[in-house]
């Protein structure tokens, strides 16, 4: 079963199960963690990042990884 959601101008970005705008990320950094790579790209582990619908009132299974959102490259820049 599908909700119809009609949009509306905003920077937050919707659930597709409860339309509600509650859609975080969360990113863990890479064990061990190096505090001197703080701020960088190599201190979150973005195999395991991804985003997730933090709606409590509907208990959403909306979850997915980064990596599943993006396109590989596939030549050379």
């Amino acid at each position: 079963m599908f909700k119809i959601i009609r949009l509306k101008n905003s920077k937050y970005p919707i659930c597709p199960e409860c339309g509600k705008r509650s859609i975080v990320l969360f990113t863990p950094p890479n064990e061990p963690i190096d505090f001197k790579k703080l701020g960088k790209d190599t201190y979150v582990n973005w195999d395991k990042a991804h985003l997730y619908c933090c709606n409590g009132s509907t208990n959403c299974k909306f979850s997915t990884r980064i990596k599943d959102l993006t396109t590989p490259l596939t030549e050379r820049m």
